[in-house]
């Protein structure tokens, strides 16, 4: 029975992974959440670092690439050397950058908000669901609409939202690594 217990539990090296990522985590969280300008150089940042990965990988399957056509050949490296120069536009100016991310939050915030009022108010449902489904709706735009017309708001909730998710996934980390349990993967 003991052996089998061993057997359930995480090697002790990722163990130890675990607790020292969480601890990350949960110190990078409390950074963004008590500073939002922390946040918004944090989002850039991984932002510029993805989209420089993405672009070196697509100017490799352009170069290396023996399988592909000369047109997907030609195609790849130019999506990888615009995609390499996003990712310096990004990083030489983060500000913009920022802005331009919160615009897209709001934005998008809206026109989910009002493409559930319309659905909803074109659906059958009766009650409480659509007088909930309209008061989401008419959330997101509210929320859409102050994080444009007041960039520290957006800043805040973005930082918020991140912060919060930093902290929960740091916790669960923690208590992984220490309990040593396994966590359980769900297949869709």
């Amino acid at each position: 029975m003991q052996n089998q217990d061993r057997m359930d539990k995480n090697p002790s090296g990722l163990r130890i992974l675990q607790i020292s990522l969480g601890i990350v985590s949960v110190i990078i969280s409390g950074l963004v959440i008590s500073n939002i300008f922390v946040a918004a150089g944090f989002i850039t940042t991984l932002l510029a670092i993805a989209l420089l990965a993405i672009g070196i990988e697509r100017l490799g399957i352009g170069i290396l690439s023996r399988s592909s056509t000369k047109s997907s050949k030609i195609s790849n490296i130019l999506l990888g050397a615009l995609t390499i120069i996003l990712s310096n536009i990004v990083i030489t100016y983060p500000s913009i950058t920022t802005s331009f991310i919160l615009v897209l939050l709001s934005v998008s915030l809206i026109v989910i908000g009002i493409a559930r009022i319309i659905s909803t108010i074109k659906d059958k449902t009766k009650g409480w669901k659509k007088g909930l489904m309209i008061a989401v709706g008419i959330l997101s735009i509210i929320v859409g609409g102050m994080i444009i017309s007041n960039y520290i708001f957006g800043l805040f909730l973005v930082s918020l939202i991140l912060g919060i998710s930093l902290l929960i996934n740091g916790i669960e980390s923690i208590i992984l690594g220490a309990s040593g349990k396994r966590k359980q993967s769900k297949t869709i």
